[in-house]
């Protein structure tokens, strides 16, 4: 009986392992179409292709081209700036930032480039270089906290190294800023200019035009 036994549970083991390795292959292709295909059916289906485009917001300036222009002093009034550094942000894809508080240059950011405080980028005001060629932050550190945005007549920008006049700083680009010769006679004494949080932000600015006889 007991041989018996055994043998009836041997032959029951066989069996069931057996009937499962038959099944396993089923079930692997009955999953694979539940997952692979996107319809009951097995059919592929093709989405049509979809293209989204917008117009460029023109409203406040439109740059002569991306990778050389003239900004006018007026179209730079038009553009709101938190920090006096944010101004060359209307440079078509340069970004102006600052990663670790207030008080010294800003980094850039120009085509993918991370130009550090100035190191890849040639900055000058009314000719004279922003960039310092040593310093103990990084070469070429351009700290522009002392630009006074309402005082620029236009703005110049050039893209890569292509103007050897430039100096070693133009790398991937090239900022000429320039201020206005004179001022109007009806030019207000002393005009306060605020950030949207004065108790963070403030300065004041005098501009005197005297009237020559």
């Amino acid at each position: 009986m007991r041989r018996n036994r055994t043998k009836s549970w041997s032959g029951f083991v066989a069996g069931l392992i057996i009937s499962l390795g038959f099944a396993s292959p089923a079930f692997a292709e009955d999953s694979g179409t539940a997952v692979g295909d996107s319809s009951p059916g097995g059919a592929t289906i093709t989405l049509p292709e979809m293209s989204v485009s917008a117009q460029a917001d023109r409203t406040l300036f439109a740059p002569d081209t991306a990778s050389q222009g003239v900004v006018t002093g007026e179209q730079i009034q038009q553009q709101p700036v938190y920090r006096v550094g944010e101004t060359l942000e209307v440079v078509p894809g340069l970004i102006v930032t600052q990663h670790s508080g207030e008080g010294k240059a800003n980094q850039y950011f120009l085509r993918g480039f991370n130009l550090d405080h100035g190191t890849d980028i040639d900055i000058s005001l009314d000719d004279k270089p922003v960039n310092m060629r040593t310093h103990a932050h990084g070469q070429g550190y351009a700290d522009l906290n002392f630009m006074i945005p309402e005082l620029i007549s236009t703005l110049q920008y050039s893209k890569g190294p292509y103007f050897p006049a430039l100096g070693d700083f133009d790398t991937a680009g090239a900022v000429q800023i320039n201020y206005v010769e004179t001022l109007p006679h009806d030019s207000p004494c002393l005009a306060p200019a605020c950030s949207a949080t004065p108790a963070v932000s403030a300065r004041s600015r005098v501009r005197w035009a005297p009237a020559i006889f």
